[in-house]
């Protein structure tokens, strides 16, 4: 595993008619679009892993409340995503509804670290996250795809076939 910190992978956000952002960029590989758009307008980091690449996507850069998770393979193809959010405690509820003070709240993303070959763990909000990338797809029983700690903080689209393992180790 190692970061990317070039631009191999970079978004271009894609607008609206009325020039707001559309929620979607479009993924750019060496400079060149790419058919695939994703959510989110921050690439937040890239790592290589196998011949894959692990995107972390956000929509912003200081306030991170979901972050998407986009593999792409090395022939540029997108082969899995899952979207990862943020455990709110009644303080962080508080502070997204304006009843105490942001600057006393800030979300993030931090701590990247790898375990293993193929295996890393990161900081969300409070939440320290493990992510498994399988060389190989596995398919999975939905309930058992991931450990049961992530609960309703982890979002997949259908499908048992999955290179991405999450759990939570701590929250």
């Amino acid at each position: 595993m190692k970061f990317i910190t070039d631009n191999t992978f970079s978004l271009k956000p894609i607008l609206k008619w009325n020039g707001s952002f559309s929620e979607k960029s479009r993924v750019l590989i060496n400079g060149h679009h790419t058919r695939y758009k994703v959510y989110g307008e921050i690439l937040y980091k890239c790592i290589q892993v196998y011949s894959y690449y692990l995107l972390f996507i956000t929509y912003e850069e200081d306030m991170i409340y979901v972050s998407n998770v986009y593999l792409f393979n090395n022939k540029e193809k997108k082969i899995d995503k899952a979207k990862i959010y943020a455990s709110y405690l009644q303080d962080d509820l508080n502070a997204l509804f304006g009843l105490i003070d942001e600057d006393t709240y800030s979300g993030e993303l931090t701590d990247f670290k790898f375990v293993s070959s193929n295996e890393m763990t990161f900081k969300f909000f409070k939440s320290i996250w493990k992510l498994e990338i399988l060389e190989k797809p596995r398919c999975y029983l939905y309930s058992d795809m991931d450990d049961r700690s992530c609960g309703r903080l982890l979002e997949r689209p259908p499908g048992l076939r999955t290179y991405l393992k999450f759990n939570i180790v701590h929250n």
